[in-house]
């Protein structure tokens, strides 16, 4: 049996166990190989917060009209799209041979073999790939990440798969 045929193996019955503990009650186990670090984000739900009240100042002061219902709806899409984006919370996800996260609201994933370097700095993990898109940063100022656990974690997986470190003291 092939290692891929294998895998999805043991993902095919860790589903149904899990179903069958789902209806009797008990815990569900996850991937016992995979750690999921979740963030927090806070700079675009202020931003859509601020554009909401600079649009609701500009409705009432600027313009001599009363607002209309139209005002009042468009002002508060805005507050509720930036509930949703503080609501939905940023992860990484690393499991035996791939790092899985979310990049502009799809889920994005490399394998190893894409993986050049990583790079550790207090309060920043950046991960340098060669497959399509940017480097992947993962900051403790912007999203909230517990970057300690995630240098850790990161550590063990670079000594694994043999992947260049690069870890910057300030």
């Amino acid at each position: 049996m092939s290692r891929r045929s294998f895998e999805r193996t043991v993902r095919k019955n860790s589903k149904q166990l899990n179903q069958q503990r789902k209806k009797n009650g008990q815990p569900i186990s996850g991937n016992p190989g995979e750690d999921i670090y979740k963030g927090r984000s806070l700079l675009f739900p202020v931003f859509l917060i601020g554009l909401a009240f600079l649009y609701l100042f500009m409705s009432t002061f600027l313009v001599k009209a009363p607002m209309t219902t139209w005002d009042w709806v468009t002002m508060l899409l805005y507050v509720f799209l930036a509930v949703i984006f503080m609501l939905r919370r940023p992860y990484i996800k690393i499991s035996s041979n791939r790092i899985i996260t979310t990049k502009g609201n799809r889920e994005r994933s490399i394998g190893v073999d894409d993986i050049i370097k990583f790079r550790f700095e207090p309060g920043t993990v950046v991960i340098e790939h060669n497959s399509r898109g940017k480097r992947w940063v993962f900051t403790k100022l912007l999203n909230r990440y517990d970057t300690d656990a995630m240098t850790e974690r990161l550590m063990k997986f670079a000594k694994a798969h043999q992947i260049t470190v690069e870890t910057i003291d300030k």
